[in-house]
């Protein structure tokens, strides 16, 4: 489902800077090109949380639909869910982020 997202739909989105040489270049709003960068670092980190929540959710919905079974997941469904739910939080702390650069 990620793949089918259009960044300019996002409402943090915002589009790069163009690229400059000049190392101490402040963008329209201000910001220098640190700032962009930690952007960009930001994106990144959520582009690869929002990849480890799709996986764990495909994962959660395999062992689901063996519960009951003789080799039943429930250990590894809470496990897994602990390990959602830290990356959901994680998750949550770099939209906050993102918000505030």
């Amino acid at each position: 489902w990620l793949v089918d997202i259009n960044p300019a739909q996002l409402s943090l989105y915002q589009p790069p800077p163009p690229p400059s040489f000049d190392h101490h270049h402040h963008d329209q709003n201000g910001h220098s090109a640190s700032s962009s960068d930690s952007t960009t670092s930001l994106l990144s980190d959520s582009q690869s949380l929002l990849s480890l929540l799709d996986n764990n959710l495909s994962q959660l919905h395999s062992l689901v639909r063996k519960r009951g079974h003789t080799n039943d997941p429930t250990q590894q469904i809470n496990s897994l869910m602990s390990k959602f739910q830290e990356a959901a939080q994680e998750m949550k702390q770099v939209c906050e982020l993102l918000r505030l650069a």
